[in-house]
């Protein structure tokens, strides 16, 4: 029996298998991301969501 998983559980999960499993430098770059993602303050999220969604729109 499979149990389905929200997008944000599928994210943390990758995350956590890419965290354990790359390169140094991968590691590295991932942690430098993941400090700039948490210093956005909380209300810039909605425009950067917007954004995203225009992007995927586009692509």
């Amino acid at each position: 029996m499979f149990v389905k998983s929200t997008p944000y559980e599928q994210a943390y999960n990758r995350f956590g298998y890419i965290m354990e499993n790359s390169t140094p430098a991968k590691k590295a770059a991932l942690s430098m991301l993941l400090e700039m993602v948490y210093s956005i303050p909380d209300d810039s999220w909605n425009a950067i969501v917007k954004q995203f969604e225009k992007l995927k729109k586009e692509g």
